[in-house]
């Protein structure tokens, strides 16, 4: 709760040495702290940025640009004001590396960055966007991507999601162990039925 922006920084050596970084629940942790560590940590794979809700686009590009090594797993879950414009600069610069993104309550992710992993991402197999603003374009886009093999996926409180999703859900593949659909309440408990029939292998959260 200490930790705070500093308004000058001194010049800092690099820390390629780092690889996994944690900074969660900081509520004085900004875009200028975090616009320092993406330039002087271009070594870092795994990212939990979670609860950091003063943090926008702006301190988040900076540290996907610098990356240098791949991003492997990224956490934003609760990053409130980042949009699609870091979640796709994310994913067509690390789109080859990610294997698990968060983007729980991230309030601003929309169809757009669905559409770009679509595209972009090879190795994503979790992928948590309980309570974004997506949509049944967005599943689908998902849905045809067939580069794309999804082991877990959570659409947890996505309001805009409704039973249009069904069919497309229901194709996502062989590769699918678990799917959360709870407080999805456009898409009805015989949708949600009819599901679990098609995805016999799959744990069906609703």
């Amino acid at each position: 709760m200490g930790i705070k922006d500093i308004c000058s920084v001194p010049q800092l050596p690099f820390c390629r040495s780092l690889r996994f970084l944690t900074i969660k629940d900081c509520p004085g942790f900004t875009n200028a702290s975090l616009a320092v560590v993406g330039m002087i940590c271009p070594q870092l794979e795994q990212v939990d940025l979670s609860g950091l809700g003063e943090v926008t686009d702006n301190g988040l590009l900076p540290l996907i640009q610098s990356s240098e090594s791949g991003l492997i797993k990224v956490d934003l879950s609760g990053c409130k004001n980042i949009t699609d414009v870091a979640v796709s600069s994310l994913v067509k610069r690390h789109g080859k590396s990610l294997k698990k993104v968060s983007l729980e309550g991230c309030s601003k992710i929309t169809d757009a960055s669905l559409f770009t992993m679509s595209e972009s991402c090879t190795e994503l197999a979790e992928l948590d966007l309980s309570n974004c603003m997506v949509s049944d374009y967005g599943v689908a886009m998902l849905a045809s991507a067939r580069h794309l093999k999804l082991r877990v996926l959570s659409l947890s409180g996505c309001s805009k999601v409704t039973q249009k999703s069904v069919p497309f859900l229901g194709n996502l593949g062989q590769s699918l162990e678990g799917l959360n659909l709870q407080f999805c309440n456009m898409i009805g408990n015989h949708n949600i039925a009819s599901l679990e029939k098609k995805l016999w292998w799959c744990d069906i959260l609703a």
